[in-house]
């Protein structure tokens, strides 16, 4: 049972995190803890059952998020993963539509030229069992001809970039973009505009921190003062050096 709910709890401590937690990993998340719970073994009927309850109630919950247009272009456009996480044609080519509207309005806006940039990738983590199946996916899905016949009526600079192998899933995505949005001048503010947080739990905790010091001994702080504290915790906490 313990291994069965391994990858989920996986996914939720990575989704949990306070850095690089966008709505674009939240399609290769939920793909990549489904494939991993399906591979699993459960020793016993009760534990089978169990799975198969658990594997109905995440497609339950999870089933539509490609057809979610925010999640889907999110995704799509994210250096790291782009279409390789689809796996309802339909879902892609519906994004892609999207993207492409919002690239061509981006380019009557401003007038630019866009060239391809191939991004280096680096080797699969294959001790991390709940990523193992997008890095499978990176090593058997030939990025640049799958799907060819979606993209011959969408732009260019998209074109260009959905051809590009996508990055390494540990990489910064603003960092990427900050290296990239030059080449490709009117995806960037698409993604720069979808980089929403994926989740509200860094947002809890700074509540959960602000809660702790005005507390009903404090209640006489002024919110200035309790912003700067939380903002004094905050990089403490993520200093390599302590008070102590």
């Amino acid at each position: 049972m313990l291994a069965l709910l391994k990858p989920f709890r996986q996914g939720i401590t990575e989704l949990s995190a306070e850095k690089k937690v966008t709505v674009s990993k939240i399609i290769p998340l939920v793909n990549c803890m489904k494939n991993a719970i399906e591979h699993s073994i459960a020793p016993s009927q009760p534990v089978r059952d169990f799975k198969t309850k658990f594997l109905q109630s995440m497609s339950k919950r999870f089933g539509e998020n490609e057809e979610n247009p925010l999640l889907a272009v999110a995704t799509l456009v994210d250096p790291r993963f782009k279409r390789i996480h689809f796996t309802d044609v339909n879902a892609n080519a519906s994004a892609i539509r999207t993207a492409s509207e919002m690239v061509l309005q981006n380019q009557r806006q401003q007038a630019g030229d866009s060239a391809s940039q191939r991004m280096p990738q680096s080797e699969a983590d294959a001790e991390n069992t709940l990523w193992s199946y997008h890095d499978n996916l990176l090593a058997t899905v030939p990025v640049a001809s799958a799907q060819a016949d979606v993209l011959n009526d969408v732009p260019v600079e998209l074109q260009q970039f959905l051809s590009q192998p996508p990055c390494d899933r540990k990489d910064d995505p603003f960092k990427i973009w900050k290296t990239v949005k030059d080449v490709y001048p009117n995806i960037f503010p698409i993604a720069h505009k979808l980089s929403t947080p994926g989740s509200a739990i860094p947002c809890e905790r700074l509540w959960s921190k602000a809660g702790r010091l005005a507390d009903e001994d404090r209640n006489r702080l002024d919110p200035k003062k309790i912003g700067k504290l939380c903002f004094l915790q905050s990089v403490i906490s993520n200093s390599k050096f302590s008070l102590k």
